[in-house]
Formats: structure tokens, sequence, C-alpha cells
């Protein structure tokens, strides 16, 4: 229940007054403020276009000094609002929501009890069609429709009094669910349907026998045919309204477990983390989803140029800036001890599974690394390759604790092998101390690399992307398309042909 706006609110409120208390001890002065705007005003004037690295992190720390004393809010947020970008975008095509979608309907043996025109009806109907889900134009939210086309079999035998009348009918079937996801979760509005019977009568009886049962039977087919027409429009109208009520009962089961599963894995625990996206906006077309976030932790900034660009015929697609990784590093794990442990809960919190490099050697015991409280860990992707490097300054395992600041960099190249993603380490893990921090002793610094070898293996592989629940059925997604430069990582994938 954390992650409910009244708790939300009390714990952004705690953080802005632990920080201001931090910083209680050196108040801030009118010549303060006005020498750190002044720093600000110049740092922006002098800005690349995109900026570089270094500028960014310099109007980060601005920004954060301004924040952490609660200054200036209207013109933080104004800054961050106008150099900082979206730093995710992923797209998913009408073709791949279609695809896995699809779903056969063939029901045989389902019971017709109806009243039309005083007449009981009861028999047995067979219902075959298909069910497909398709976006919906919506530039505030993504929207679909699941729409039902099916043909409704029925036999069966009308009782009005003595009259017994039996007949077949042929119902073109045609429904709606609409509904949408924003960054609440999934809605939907009632479903709408339509119906059209054609009744065929291929018999007339009585529960009466001799002449009585005759004219009973005469005048049954003679008022069955002329009201044939009113009964087929009634007959169609409830046919729409036990299609309705079951589209709602079916949509509601479905998307209900769609929208625990949104809380569950995604939005609450970020939301619980303080790490939901500071800008969510999710869209749809008639050809694709879009979803656009821009996350940045209170020293950082979102990205300050745009993406390489997507293909347009991908399946899935994403577009992430080396930004994001860094604000999300800064917001889970400045100043924490994380330990194999953590990052498994944290893995299987977020993404659902353990990746292999989790996994704990018991020959080499569990390992624990405190993270630096400012910049624990650093992200760089350029010209095909990513550099990654953690900050911390305790390193505890069962054969030794290295007490010293540390910095930790992994560098891997990044290649699409024939739709196999490749992530290939160049040279060791490499372990020193931060200039100015002393020098960290060479049984110290192999320690560490040899336990981070296990995490930062030599090469991670993808062979493409098998999506869960219903989408399983599309089958394995290939990779097409691979850029890393510019801060930005570009993935796509598409669907492989059937064989």
């Amino acid at each position: 229940g954390l992650e409910r706006s009244e708790f939300l609110n009390v714990a952004a409120v705690l953080d802005q007054y632990l920080r201001v208390a931090g910083e209680a001890a050196r108040a801030t002065t009118a010549a303060d403020l006005n020498q750190k705007l002044t720093e600000l005003a110049t740092a922006l004037e002098t800005l690349d276009v995109p900026p570089t690295r270094e500028q960014q992190s310099a109007v980060g720390k601005l920004l954060a000094w301004f924040s952490d004393r609660g200054q200036q809010a209207e013109l933080v947020a104004e800054v961050r609002g106008r150099l900082g970008q979206a730093n995710l975008q992923a797209r998913v095509s009408q073709d791949l929501i279609g695809s896995g979608s699809v779903r056969k309907i063939d029901e045989a043996g389902r019971p017709v009890r109806d009243v039309i025109l005083g007449t009981r009806l009861y028999g047995v109907r067979r219902t075959n069609g298909f069910a497909r889900t398709r976006l919906v134009p919506d530039a505030r939210r993504a929207s679909f429709e699941t729409a039902i086309t099916a043909t409704n079999q029925a036999q069966t035998m009308g009782y009005n009094r003595s009259a017994r009348i039996a007949s077949t009918s042929v119902t073109s079937l045609w429904g709606v669910k609409r509904y949408y996801l924003d960054e609440t979760g999934f809605h939907s509005w009632q479903a709408t349907s339509h119906a059209r019977s054609r009744t065929r009568i291929v018999g007339v009886g009585s529960s009466r026998r001799g002449l009585r049962g005759h004219i009973v039977r005469r005048a049954a087919g003679r008022r069955a045919n002329r009201r044939k027409a009113t009964a087929e429009q009634i007959g169609s109208r409830h046919v729409e309204q036990q299609l309705n009520a079951r589209l709602d009962a079916e949509a509601k089961r479905r998307l209900n477990r769609a929208q625990a599963d949104y809380l569950a894995n995604i939005r609450h625990p970020l939301l619980r983390m303080g790490q939901w996206p500071r800008w969510l906006r999710l869209a749809s077309t008639a050809e694709q989803l879009s979803i656009d976030a821009r996350h940045e932790s209170n020293s950082r900034l979102a990205a300050t140029s745009a993406p390489p660009g997507l293909p347009h015929n991908a399946a899935l697609a994403v577009e992430l800036h080396e930004s994001l990784a860094n604000s999300y590093g800064e917001g889970l794990l400045a100043g924490r001890t994380v330990g194999q442990a953590d990052l498994d809960k944290l893995s299987l919190e977020l993404f659902r599974r353990r990746p292999k490099q989790l996994e704990l050697d018991e020959t080499k015991g569990a390992w624990s690394m405190t993270f630096a409280d400012q910049d624990p860990i650093d992200v760089r992707i350029e010209d095909g390759q990513v550099w990654l490097t953690l900050r911390g300054h305790r390193f505890r395992s069962r054969q030794k604790v290295v007490d010293r600041e540390l910095e930790i960099t992994v560098h891997y190249f990044l290649e699409n092998d024939n739709g196999v993603l490749r992530a290939r380490r160049d040279n060791d893990v490499i372990v020193r101390s931060p200039l100015g921090s002393g020098t960290l002793d060479v049984a110290g610094a192999s320690l560490v690399r040899r336990r981070l070898r296990d995490f930062f293996t030599e090469e991670i592989t993808s062979r493409g992307l098998v999506l869960p629940g219903q989408f399983a059925k599309v089958g394995r997604l290939t990779l097409t398309h691979l850029v890393a430069d510019g801060g930005w990582l570009s993935l796509a994938w598409r669907r492989e042909k059937a064989k």
C-alpha cells in the first residue's frame, strides 16, 4: 500500500526535508544563491548543441544544488524540461499486437434459452469465428479494440401453449470491446455489438391430437411465418445483449489480470522506490503503440539529443539513452550496500527473472559492495561500444574486505551477428582507486576483479526475444537493427518468417 498517493506525498516531503536538514549547518545565503544562479546562467549560455557529457554533469549538479536547498523550483523544472528529452522510447507494431491477440472461437453444444413473442425457445447452438485486437488512434493514451466476428448456428424447439415449432437459425455476430492503457493501468468501456439472424422453420407440431392438433398446427404455422421477421429482429437484439455481456465479462477477467500484473511488476515497485518516470506518455495510431518516458535523478539531466531513429517495419523497437541507466543507478544504488541477494530480489521484482550472472557460486560465497553517494554508476554509449563504471568504497566477500574507494570499469563491443545480439568484453575488468584516494593493494584489486568477472562475463548473447503469455504464439523475434552511438542504444526486432 505504500504506493498510494498519500504515502508517496509524505515520502517526497520527508525526502526534501532530509536534504534541507543536511544542508542546515551550511545555511544558504543570498550571496550563495546569486553565485549559483550566475554559474547556472554561464553554464547554460556556453552549452554546445548537443551538450557534452561534462556540460550535462555540470548543469545537473547545479540543479541538484537548488533542489537540495528547496530553491528555485520553477527554474529547475524549466531547465530540465527545456534541456531534457525522453530517454526511453518503445514502439510495438499493430502486426505484432494483432498476431499475438488473434483467437479462434469454436464452441459447440451451448444451450439456448430464450422467450420471443411469448414463445419459449430451447435448443443448442454452435459458434465459430475469430477475435482479434487492433490499435485505435489516440494521442492521449494507448487505445485498443478487440473485435469478434462469428457465426452462430442454432437448432431450437419453440413452445407456445400446445404449439411446437422447430426451427434452425444462422446469426452473424460482430462485437467490439474498447479499452485503453495509461500510466495508471487498464480501463475499458462497455462492449457494443451487432447481430443479424436468419431463421428457417423446419416443422410445426402440437401436443394435441386429432382435429384440434391439426387446427393448432395450421394456425401456428401461419402465425410463425407472419411474425418471422419480427421474431428475427427480437432474437438479434437478444443475441447482441448476450454478446455484450459476454465481451464485458471476458474483458474484465483479462484486464483485471493484466492490471494486477502491471501494478505488481511495474508501477508499484517503481513508485515504492521513488523511481517512477518524471514524465510518461502512451499513444497509439492504427500502425503502432508508442511509449515515451523521461526520467532523471536529482543531479542528472535526461537525454539532450534526439535518438538515431528506428526502421519503420519493426515488430518491436526500443531506444534508450545512457542517462536513463545512470539516473536509475543513482536513484536505486547511491549510498547503498548491495549484495547478490539484493540484486536477485531487484531483478525478480522488476524483470521477473534471475540472470545467469546472479547465480551464486557456493565455492566463492556471496559478495556485497557499498556504492558511492554520488555517481554510483556511469554508463557511456558511443561508436558501437558501452562503457560501464561502478563507484563504491567498500567491497566485502568471504575471503577479504576491501575498505577503500573503488572504480570498476568494463567495456563491451556490441554487434548484430545475423540476428544474434552479442556483447563482447574488451580486456579484463578494470579495478582501481580514483585519483587522490590512495593506492589500492594488488590483492584487493585482484579479489574484486575475480568476483566481478562472474558478473561481467566475456560474452553476453541474446538470440532473439520470445514474448510472454499469449504473445508467445508470435514466435521468436529476430534482431534486425542495432545502433549504439551518441549516448543512445537503438534496437529493433522483426517476426521470424514461418518455415
